[in-house]
């Protein structure tokens, strides 16, 4: 890949053709990045746009030469950029914050189209909906939302829960799907919840939820 980038680079005919920088946001292309740049015999630019948690310390040798390789670091949050700090040796100068952006038109539409979405998902037109939005993992917080809601339950007798989102590809059990099942029938709210797959229209379940 080194190679190829000082090819594309030699060409003085056209500057469009020049590689100067290169973004990643899969750690598994950290390793084929940071070596491009240590063999590649021109200044190019390696940015990372972080999208996971980093709860892990990496602080060795090798992950040294790995992130100190890297030239600007994006974190969508402070939370997760305060891990990183953390967790490697990564320069604070390197670390920027930059909050995900989203498409807003249809988001607009939403509440002129609650009627609509509900009929479609299935859902009761009358009752007020709490809603979650993410894959099925402990990390979401299903099972906690079920808790407490179970607590509630009898002062807010219309309000439902839903759930949108499917089970983490990472989890090689159901075992959490399963907690949330049990928490259900433990705060007898087996007619209160509603599980949904994955949607690629997410304005809809905010034109759905009331929270």
């Amino acid at each position: 890949m080194a190679q190829r980038v000082d090819r594309a680079n030699t060409d003085y005919l056209s500057s469009y053709n020049q590689v100067q920088a290169v973004v990643a946001s899969l750690n598994r292309d950290i390793d084929i990045l940071a070596w491009t740049k240590a063999l590649s015999q021109n200044r190019l630019k390696f940015i990372y746009f972080q999208q996971m948690l980093f709860p892990v310390k990496k602080k060795s040798i090798l992950h040294d030469f790995r992130f100190t390789r890297i030239d600007a670091w994006l974190s969508p949050s402070e939370y997760l950029l305060n891990q990183v700090k953390m967790n490697t040796n990564i320069l604070d100068e390197k670390l920027i914050k930059v909050p995900l952006g989203i498409e807003t038109a249809s988001f607009l539409q939403a509440k002129s189209k609650r009627a609509d979405v509900k009929i479609e998902w299935g859902l009761s037109p009358d009752k007020n909906y709490i809603g979650l939005l993410g894959r099925i993992d402990p990390m979401k917080g299903q099972a906690l939302l079920i808790e407490a809601f179970g607590r509630l339950k009898n002062r807010f007798p219309n309000w439902n829960l839903l759930f949108v989102g499917e089970t983490s590809l990472h989890l090689k059990t159901d075992v959490y799907s399963k907690k949330v099942t049990e928490e259900i029938n433990r705060q007898e709210l087996t007619e209160r919840v509603r599980f949904l797959p994955f949607t690629n229209e997410p304005w809809k379940f905010f034109a759905a939820t009331d929270v």
